[in-house]
């Protein structure tokens, strides 16, 4: 793969990676918003479970052939403040094999905010959830699925910001 992180920590990539929304080492997408309905925005993430056990990041950090965490500018987040009111599961192809997934927060370097709060072993979030900090959004799995792909859909409010007069 084609992407490096430079001396300012600002991944760089080339050639067919350039524009690329999914990770071909693991198959992770990345989390991008499609819709706004007036206050509500709608993001979707497509996932293959295909595989190992494993947290499905989009991003090597520190340029050791694993996957760590994500990009700043090219991973959507959901900001401090947002209000996540639903999520959704689509199966697209039924998962098989595995033992269950999970959908939930994390740091930009990789670091679990919960693991959990948006998705627990496949039962999707029941109440409103407020962000307490800007956080990227991901699966991660139990077990070794021999197939499986879901697409994740949330939808959250941003508040706005009070404009001065």
């Amino acid at each position: 793969m084609a992407i490096y992180h430079n001396n300012d920590g600002l991944p760089v990539r080339f050639g067919r990676d350039q524009g690329r929304r999914k990770n071909t080492t693991t198959g992770a997408g990345r989390l991008g918003v499609v819709k706004k309905f007036g206050e509500v925005q709608q993001a979707e993430l497509n996932v293959d479970l295909t595989g190992a056990a494993r947290t499905l990041f989009t991003a090597d950090r520190n340029n050791d052939g694993t996957m760590d965490g994500f990009e700043k500018g090219l991973d959507t987040f959901l900001p401090n403040g947002a209000t996540v009111l639903t999520v959704r599961v689509v199966t697209l192809v039924t998962p098989a094999g595995g033992t269950s997934y999970s959908l939930g927060t994390y740091q930009v370097d990789g670091t679990a905010i919960s693991a959990t709060n948006l998705v627990n072993a496949g039962t999707a979030l029941s109440s409103p959830l407020a962000i307490a900090q800007d956080s990227f959004v991901t699966a991660s799995t139990v077990g070794t699925y021999t197939a499986g792909k879901l697409k994740f859909i949330i939808e959250y409010i941003v508040p706005q910001v009070a404009l001065k007069p």
